[in-house]
């Protein structure tokens, strides 16, 4: 048992450390914004900002002790985390009271960077204030001086001056924004406060960053009185202290006289105002003297003549001239020479301040006590006016002891008697004697005894003797301390882990493992007594008693407190550092057995790094050393998990895992851990370089005589701070700027990765790297702007412009005397200053705040910054400084959006009960927490009963046992209520979250609701009639003055029925009317459960008469459930507005008759927020349509409207007047638990269309303005489907004409939610969908309105079925496995791949099978990381991630570089053929797994056609297109394929993975193969019509046909100029692309066939380069945009023999590479292979320079045959006929072609005879030789006229479809390959095969076609 206890209390023990999920902030002005960093596995790091809303901010401010986050900040506004991104996708509900509950992200799994840094801005619950302030300004110190306030728990108070100290003053001044303090002061100096005291005793070791982290007695905890109010003297921010004036003494003698000061060449007084010793100290000392025996008011030493420079002056004592004091203005003051001042100085010190004794009085220990001088012969106190643990130190040394713990005040040992010897003590700490220190002079006081000082002093010897009882062991028990020979014990208030460190040390352990309270190891005997109470260790104490604690003996506390503690019984183990030449840096070892260790540093930070050095004796470490910087070690590592908090003073103190126990086994010697410690750090001077003032400029060191710039890596606005405190500006306002803003210098790189807190005297001082170790160039040089030290005097107006609303806009003030209005710089904007200014606009409260100009940014300069804190009540309150420049800011100004409306403040409930009873609990902080029931009574219960609705309570009770909750906060004590009071916070009380409860019981009410019968009578029915109520034996009636439904409704409810359909006025069911009357004006809120816990009259209490009976209709059934759809319009934000709701699809308002807060509530819940709503009167504009509802009863209770009583729909006696207006406050958002239906409409497929919400009851659809990819991908895996093909606009299906009901607008999701509500969305039920977008097509934008809804196309697939492909093979069969994951490339793990797994992927991808798996990275490693490990597939999965497989990106350890899955695949399963159509063209169809099935027309082109043709046996393409999907049961099988055109089968093509395809538009691949081969060569180049050989329009012959390139692509055209001119021999290093540059396109009649062409720049041909001769049915290029290029260079081709009647243009001398000579005929017709020739590389034509000829006719000789004969009988002569004309030829005598007379020959184009008939001449009908009849020879002569009459008709047609041919092939190219009206695919394909233009005079029948129109 003992074990099993001891495991529990040490499970306890590390209270106040670092611990997993707690939380920080960084990076801001105050403790109470930054950047979130989150604590896992020893280290800080940030949480990304994904998802992150004012629900994830409120959990981490209440983490954090904040009442509510103010602002949600994003984007990295707090500077970027150096370390880890622990968190992401955080989805807090708002409930949570740590982040770690929240939902997210596995911690450490994130897609973000650290610009992505979330942060906040908490609730500043603690505030603090200088009230009745003076501002004192000099050419020193500028100094705001006053009492000092604190805001707490909603209310300002003031603080004691008990202990209140120089240290406490300066952590407050800080705090506010301040250097720091110039003074502390004590007994309401500046005027006695009001209110509450907040703070007493507050106690500050000097380094907290606010006053709250100090010790002090609690919140409301004093024993004090107003005229002991505490104040400061704080010191605005200064650049350096003023030379110091020049000083002389005159009227006396040389160390006597008038004092006098220099300025402006003049000599002048000093006005004894405030003047006192102290500062005649100063004055004496700036002259030479050692000090001053006296001063003398009231010009002793005569009145001056001159001017009077001084007034007021006030030194601290430490000063070194008289002008760096406080004081006046120079010249200003009230006073005459007859007060000016004079001093005595003296060099003798005992003149000076004589030597005294002094003595501890007042306690029975030696070391502390009342201080005590002894001076003429007399002992007297010292004043605590200005005491301090300085003074106190002096004092204790002075005595013999080592130093001071503690000084005390307000005769804390007791008053003394006699003179009262000092005060204003001021010392440095550094003196020897108390008489050495400044003070205003013996005997000169302003104080009584109850205000002497007193000192705890540091004993040299061991102070009280301690041992613990009652535990197993001396290392655990009850403490238990020696005093005057008896044995106490200590008390457990505020007992804490310092203080058992403290006990344990002194008790030679290592250190603490717990502290406990309440008697964990037994209580002490009761005749013992309690010595110590209040015990306040800091932890550094040697014993116990030498920590602050009340006079020993003084307690309220009984044994059950008894404090306890457990010790470690580790012994301290000895540390060295190793491995460097320099002691104070090197690898950290330990002794462990007799031997040195290392330790592990996995978990190593910088605090584990200050705990070493701080054991060996250094005052920190400066940085820390990981993975062996330092060498490994030889020994064992025996130490790891070490977590310290860094004020250990022994790394065995810190936790860790048992010494030698090492369970990690990554932790070797390759991560031993390191530091480098502070103590003999160097000395870094720093500069500022390249500004344009002396406070800008680019950070540089001065190392090793070298001066050398900081890299900005993690440069930040704390690194700034640094900087500019080191030169003496003020730290406030820093700007941290970095990319060498400034200039880079050229020397070297000194620092980088330098991460400040900001607080650090030395930039050395901050974490960094080594000397000139850093990963930069001096593009990288950091710089920062510091702030000038004066402060503007105030601001005369500010105002908000550019809003469109008063109370947003763009901030502007205007200064003091200007007439221009400046802007606010944006940069180190705050909530503070964003507070201020809506304060001082007199509004209640801020919004939101922006720092980029998002409204409309100011012409005027940008003038002035602000540092306001947020408690100010105006701006000129802050502390504003200059900006830089006027023009620094212009793009980045500052804008508010004030709240109209405050939030109400602390509501009530009742819990545990019913609504009449139960636990009282209070809204606070975010929080429900419960009221202690000290002191709880019937006065204070009534308050409560009010407060939430009844007119008093019956009884003020206290919570049973089981009630007890410990997680809720007990949030008041000590309630002290009237009983007249509204709220129970307006009662006294102990203040928020006081402790002081004392049986810890909650306090709970029974509210008066006393139950009188009642009953209906008269009615027809049970459930109808008049009310009556028996109350004192008789039945009376209710009076119907102002009965309404909510009165019935609580009747009907009352009497058991479910609700209420009617009430009743005036007697309606015939009553006697001699019945009494009880009951009148009763007002119910329509919840209470009983009549007479509603408010009235008072019984019998009443002015009606008996026939005003009421009466009520009661429903029997239960209403029906209905689901009410409700938003908010007209408001100025999402929060507010005036409420309407959805019905019969419209929308309507709702009258505010009965409205309640509760309603609001209710409505504000419905639409996504908790907590305190507020009702409105005629706060917007009102409606205009239906008033749908009235007599709305909601008992808060309700998830939403329709839940709550109402009159039917429509029925009112309302005016819109009497709309509801409601304010939703920002809460916690709704928790989406509920998932909403989804569906698709409207489209031609299940799986795409419009998509729709079904919400409260209805379908409405969603708004396409901000629609994408991710929330596709949401309503897709929704409906099962896993991913979204498209996120489309509703007009793709046709105009849809958007619905009246709009569910959603401005949805946005990450892709990774399971429902489409889970999405951040607008508020539920827009108005309407209007959005502008824009688009841009090529140089143009487009600005288009669109309405369109969303939709969706999903995959018909019900898997998530990404792309997998091979990589790094020889061929396409082979290769790294590479899966596309979420958009990305990645690689699977080989470490567990098989054959099984290498078989489902190589079928997958159309192989019969896998050859080989690879495991090793056969195929390389890949550029990719793992996305996929641990597949295990059984072998007859379809795709590779249908396999079993760990999470996508969860990668094992075993995974490396060298461990990526590869495949060899065997053959492939698929055939190809041609459907639809010919045996050469039709539809493409592949075989894939036994099916047929189709391909994608996207992106299909003609190297795929090419390559499909060739592996179908054809030479070549003619056509390709696309055709609609006919078949649509048929797959799509592939959705692209990558062919060369160099692969002899698709096998050998990239294609995508089979099966998967997001063809929607259902178009296939179709292919018109070549049965003939077609003429195909080398792609030439040339360049045409230039004005010399280097330059003109780029032409490309493609397929044996030229063409030109559109120079559409104007990106990266220069690169395809220099493949061009590289390709055509012309090496040009600027070559130029253009569009023609005269625009002349007369005589360009070629095909374009290049809409853009994409090079590098490094291709060695044009061919490699990208091109769309694919896809350009999408070109919009005309011959106008012709590519035009211009190269640079002179080589040349030798001369060409060309021989008339050849021409060309061509002069007969060389020819510049890439010069085309074209050629002509000066008679007949150019023919040949090549009518165009190019000057190519190495001065060679192409082709070969085989020149064309000229032809003129056809022979008629070569048509010489038997029996023929030209038409007439003319003979066969030997002369040509011209080119294009025909000829008649007939048989001589009467012989006939076949039995035609006639035949037609045609000279064709390359000079010979077309058509020549083969058929010989044959007689017919006629013998041979005999004669024709004249029958015959008048037949043949008609029969000659009738062919010629048919010739002409058939020339005329012909001629006629020419033209319409050529006509057509002038409107441009055809857009798609489509079948033609009522013709199938092959019927199409042939009939626009043998239509085609003729482009070229030789095009052949299987040329490619042209595309046509």
């Amino acid at each position: 048992m003992r074990i099993i206890v001891l495991v529990c209390l040490l499970a306890l023990a590390a209270a106040n450390r670092y611990y997993e999920g707690d939380l920080r902030l960084v990076g801001g002005v105050g403790p109470f914004e930054g950047r979130v960093e989150y604590y896992h596995a020893g280290e800080w790091g940030s949480v990304c900002d994904d998802r992150w809303d004012i629900a994830d901010a409120t959990v981490v401010c209440r983490q954090l002790g904040y009442p509510y986050a103010a602002l949600v900040v994003s984007n990295g506004n707090y500077g970027q985390s150096p370390g880890n991104i622990w968190l992401d996708e955080v989805a807090c509900n708002g409930t949570e009271n740590r982040l770690s509950e929240c939902p997210g992200s596995p911690v450490g799994e994130h897609n973000c960077l650290h610009w992505e840094d979330a942060g906040v801005v908490c609730s500043n619950d603690f505030q603090l204030r200088i009230v009745n302030s003076q501002q004192i300004v000099n050419d020193g110190h500028n100094v705001s001086e006053g009492r000092l306030e604190v805001y707490h728990g909603g209310v300002w108070g003031t603080i004691c001056d008990d202990g209140w100290t120089f240290q406490d003053a300066d952590v407050a001044c800080k705090q506010m924004g301040f250097t720091g303090a110039f003074e502390h002061t004590t007994r309401a100096q500046f005027g006695q406060g009001e209110g509450i005291i907040w703070m007493d005793q507050v106690s500050c070791l000097g380094d907290e960053p606010d006053l709250s982290q100090c010790s002090f007695a609690g919140w409301g905890n004093e024993d004090c009185s107003h005229y002991e109010d505490a104040g400061v003297v704080c010191i605005y921010p200064n650049i350096t202290l003023p030379a110091a004036l020049h000083i002389q003494l005159a009227g006396g003698t040389a160390s006597t006289g008038r004092v006098e000061i220099l300025y402006n060449n003049t000599w002048g007084t000093v006005c004894d105002d405030l003047f006192t010793l102290k500062d005649a100290q100063i004055a004496c000392r700036q002259l030479g003297y050692v000090g001053a025996v006296s001063f003398s008011p009231y010009s002793a030493y005569g009145e001056g003549t001159g001017p009077i420079w001084l007034d007021n002056v006030r030194c601290r004592g430490l000063e070194d001239a008289l002008s760096q004091c406080i004081h006046s203005p120079i010249g200003q003051h009230d006073c005459f020479h007859n007060e000016d001042v004079g001093v005595e100085c003296s060099n003798d010190t005992s003149a000076i301040s004589p030597d005294y004794d002094i003595r501890l009085s007042g306690s029975n220990n030696t070391w502390e006590g009342r201080v005590e001088v002894f001076y003429n012969n007399t002992w007297g106190t010292i004043c605590d006016d200005a005491w301090d643990i300085q003074d106190a130190n002096v004092a204790c040394r002075q005595l013999g002891f080592r130093a001071a713990y503690r000084a005390t005040e307000r005769a804390n040992f007791g008053e003394g008697t006699g003179p009262i010897w000092l005060d204003d003590v001021q010392c440095r700490g550094s003196e020897e004697k108390l008489s050495q220190c400044v003070n205003i002079g013996l005997g000169l006081h302003n104080c009584y005894h109850s205000e002497d000082a007193g000192v705890v002093c540091e004993r040299n010897e061991v102070g009280l003797p301690v041992r613990l009882v009652g535990g197993a062991g001396s290392h655990e028990g009850r403490v238990e301390v020696l005093y005057n020979d008896t044995w106490g014990t200590v008390c457990d208030d505020i007992w804490t882990y310092l203080d058992a460190t403290v006990v344990c040390r002194q008790m030679g352990f290592s250190k603490a493992l717990s502290a406990f309270k309440y008697a964990a190891f037994g209580i002490g005997t009761a005749d013992q007594n309690i010595w110590l109470d209040q015990v306040n260790c800091n932890g550094t104490e040697l014993d116990l008693s030498a920590c602050p604690h009340n006079p020993i003996g003084q307690h309220n506390c009984d044994h059950t407190e008894d404090a306890s503690v457990i010790c470690s019984q580790e012994d301290i183990p000895a540390i060295r550092l190793r491995g460097s030449a320099n002691d104070w840096e090197g690898r950290v070892e330990i002794a462990f057995g007799g031997t040195w260790g290392t330790v592990c540093g996995e978990e190593w930070t910088k605090a584990e790094a200050d705990v070493v050095c701080y054991q060996l004796g250094y005052p920190g470490a400066s940085r820390i050393a990981t993975q062996a910087e330092f060498g490994a070690g030889s020994g064992s590592v025996v130490l790891e998990n070490v977590i310290c908090q860094g004020y250990e003073s022994y790394l065995t103190e810190c936790d860790h895992d048992p010494l030698g126990t090492i369970l990690n086994p990554s932790c070797t010697h390759n991560l031993d851990a390191g530091v480098v410690c502070n103590g003999n750090e160097i000395e870094l001077p720093v500069r500022l370089v390249g500004g344009n003032t002396s406070r800008s400029g680019r950070v540089e060191v001065y190392y090793s005589s070298i001066w050398g710039s900081v890299c900005d890596d993690y440069w930040s606005q704390a690194d700034a701070r640094v900087v500019c405190n080191m030169l003496g500006y003020s730290p406030i306002g820093a700007r941290a700027v970095g990319t060498a803003r400034f200039g880079s210098t050229t020397g070297p790189i000194w620092l980088d990765d330098v991460q400040c807190d900001g607080y650090e005297a030395e930039l050395s001082d901050c974490v960094r790297s080594d000397f000139s170790e850093h990963n930069c160039d001096h593009s990288e040089d950091a710089g920062v702007i510091c702030q000038p030290d004066a402060p503007v005097d105030y601001v005369d107006m500010v105002r908000l412009g550019g809003g469109g609303v008063p109370f947003e806009g763009r901030v502007e003030v205007k200064l003091d005397g200007d007439t221009i209005w400046g802007s606010v710089c944006g940069y180190g904007f705050t909530y503070a200053d964003a507070s201020v200014i809506c304060k001082q606009l007199g509004y209640p409260a801020v919004t939101q705040f922006s720092t980029s100009s998002i409204f409309k940014t100011n012409s005027d300069p940008t003038i002035v910054s602000l540092g306001c804190r947020g408690n100010e009540d105006q701006i000129s309150e802050c502390h504003i400084q200059l900006s830089e420049s006027a023009s620094s800011c212009d793009s980045n100004q500052a804008g508010v959006t004030c709240s109209l409306y405050a939030p109400t403040r602390y509501p009530v409930r009742l819990t545990a009960g019913t609504n009449q009873e139960g636990i009282v609990e209070v809204f606070y902080q975010g929080r429900w927490g419960t009221i202690c029931d000290d002191q709880w009574n019937v006065p204070d219960a009534d308050v409560i009963c009010k407060q939430i609705g009844f007119p008093a309570s019956l009884r003020a009770v206290s919570s049973s046992p089981q009630y007890l909750d410990s997680s809720i906060p007990v949030w008041l004590s000590g309630v002290d209520c009237e009983g007249t009071e509204d709220k129970i916070t307006d009662c006294r009380n102990d203040g928020w979250g006081s402790t002081s409860c004392n049986y810890h019981l909650d306090a709970g009410v029974t509210c008066e609701a006393p139950r009188y019968p009642i009953r209906l009578r008269g009615g027809e029915s049970d459930n109808q009639g008049t009310v009556e109520i028996y109350v004192n034996g008789t039945w009376g009636l209710v009076c119907d003055d102002s009965w309404d439904m909510a009165d019935g409704l609580v009747a009907c409810r009352e009497l058991g029925y479910p609700s209420v359909l009617a009430t009743f006025h005036e007697n309606h069911f015939n009553h006697d009317t001699t019945t009494p009357i009880f009951m009148d004006d009763l007002a119910c809120i329509g919840d209470e459960m009983l009549l007479s816990a509603c408010e009235f009259s008072g019984y019998f209490n009443h002015n009606c008469f008996t026939f005003e009976a009421a009466g009520v209709n009661c429903s029997t059934e239960e209403r029906p459930k209905e689901t009410i759809v409700a938003r908010l319009v007209g408001g100025h934000n999402q929060y507010q507005g005036r409420l309407e709701v959805y019905h019969e699809g419209v929308w309507g308002t709702v009258c505010d008759d009965f409205w309640q807060q509760r309603n609001a509530e209710v409505v504000c819940r419905q639409l996504g927020f908790e907590g305190p709503a507020e009702v409105l009167i005629s706060a917007f504009p009102a409606g205009n349509d239906t008033i749908w509802l009235d007599d709305v009863i909601c008992t808060g209770t309700e998830s939403q409207l329709g839940e709550c009583f109402h009159l039917p729909w429509a029925s009112h006696n309302c005016r819109h007047f009497e709309d509801v207006d409601i304010q939703c406050y920002f809460g916690v958002p709704k928790p989406v638990n509920e998932s909403y239906e989804v569906r698709i409409v409207a489209g031609p497929t299940p799986n795409m269309g419009v998509v729709e919400i079904f919400y409260h009851g209805k379908w409405g659809s969603i708004c396409g303005s901000t629609w994408s990819k991710f929330e596709a991908d949401v309503v897709c895996k929704q409906l099962g489907y896993l991913r979204a093909l498209e996120a489309i606009d509703s007009d793709v299906f046709g105009v849809i004409e958007a619905k009246d009901l709009i569910w959603l607008n401005s949805v946005s999701c990450t892709g990774t939610e399971a429902t489409l509500n889970q999405c951040t969305h607008s508020l539920w039920g827009v108005t309407s969908c209007n959005s502008y977008w824009d688009y841009i097509d090529y140089y143009y934008y487009y600005y288009e309105y669109s309405n369109n809804l969303a939709a969706v196309v999903c995959t018909d697939e019900p898997y998530n079925l990404d792309p997998v492909r091979l990589m790094g093979g020889e061929d396409h069969n082979e290769g790294r496995v590479e899966i596309n994951y979420q958009g990305e490339w990645g690689t699977i793990c080989g470490y567990s791949w098989t054959m099984n797994d290498a078989n489902v992927l190589c079928q997958s991808l159309g192989y019969y099978s896998a050859e080989s798996a690879d495991r090793n990275s056969v195929y390389g490693a890949g550029d990719f990381p793992f996305v996929l490990d641990t597949v295990g597939c059984y072998g007859n999965e379809t795709f590779i991630q249908n396999c079993p497989h760990s999470p996508w990106g969860y990668i094992t350890s075993e995974c490396s570089s060298g461990s990526v899955a590869g495949v060899k695949c065997n053959g492939t399963t698929s055939a190809i053929r041609l459907s639809a159509g010919t045996d050469s063209s039709g539809i493409v169809e592949v075989e894939h797994a036994g099916v047929w099935g189709t391909i994608c027309s996207g992106g299909f082109g003609y190297f795929d056609a090419k390559v499909i043709c060739a592996d179908l046996g054809y030479p070549g393409v003619k056509a390709w297109g696309i055709s609609p999907h006919s078949n649509k049961t048929d797959p799509v099988w592939l959705n692209f394929l990558g062919c060369t055109g160099t692969e002899t089968s698709l096998d050998q093509c990239y294609k995508s993975q089979w099966g998967v395809s997001h063809c929607y538009s259902n178009s296939v691949a179709v292919v018109n193969c070549s049965t003939t081969p077609a003429v195909e060569g080398d792609v030439q180049i040339a360049l045409v019509d230039g004005s010399s050989d280097t330059n003109g329009r780029v032409e490309i012959n493609l397929h044996n046909i030229w063409g030109t390139v559109c120079n559409s692509y104007y990106y990266g055209q220069e690169n395809l100029a220099k493949v061009i001119c590289d390709e055509l021999g012309f090496p040009s290093s600027n070559p130029i692309a253009m569009s023609r540059p005269d625009n002349d396109v007369t005589g360009v009649n070629l095909p374009i066939h290049f809409s853009y062409i994409y090079c590098t720049g490094e291709e060695s041909s044009i061919t490699e380069c990208y091109n769309d001769t694919e896809s350009s049915s999408y070109d919009t290029c005309t011959h106008q945009d012709d590519l035009y290029v211009e190269c640079d260079t002179s080589k040349h081709c030798p001369p060409l023999d060309v021989v008339p009647p050849l021409l060309s243009s061509y002069d007969g001398e060389e020819v510049p590479l890439g010069q085309v000579v074209s050629f002509s005929c000066s008679v007949g017709i150019l023919h040949g292979d090549n009518t165009r020739l190019v000057c190519i590389k190495e001065g060679k034509w192409f082709p070969n320079a085989i020149l064309p000829h000229c032809v003129t006719g056809c022979p008629l000789s070569a048509l010489n045959a038997s029996n023929l004969t030209l038409f007439g009988g003319l003979p066969l002569e030997d002369r040509d006929i011209p080119i294009g004309k025909t000829v008649l030829l007939t048989c001589m005598s009467q012989a006939t072609f076949n039995g035609a007379s006639y035949y037609n020959v045609k000279c064709g184009t390359d000079g010979t005879w077309l058509d020549v008939p083969s058929a010989k001449c044959v007689l017919k009908g006629i013998t041979p030789g005999s004669g024709l009849s004249t029958g015959v020879i008048v037949g043949s002569v008609i029969g000659v006229l009738f062919l010629l009459i048919a010739f002409t008709a058939v020339f005329v047609v012909v001629i006629v479809l020419i033209i319409l041919v050529r006509n057509r092939a002038t409107k441009g190219r055809m857009n798609l390959y489509r079948t033609l009206p009522g013709k199938d695919v092959s019927e199409s394909m042939e009939e626009l095969t043998n239509t085609r233009l003729e482009v070229m005079p030789d095009a052949q029948d299987d040329d490619p076609i042209l595309p046509i129109n």
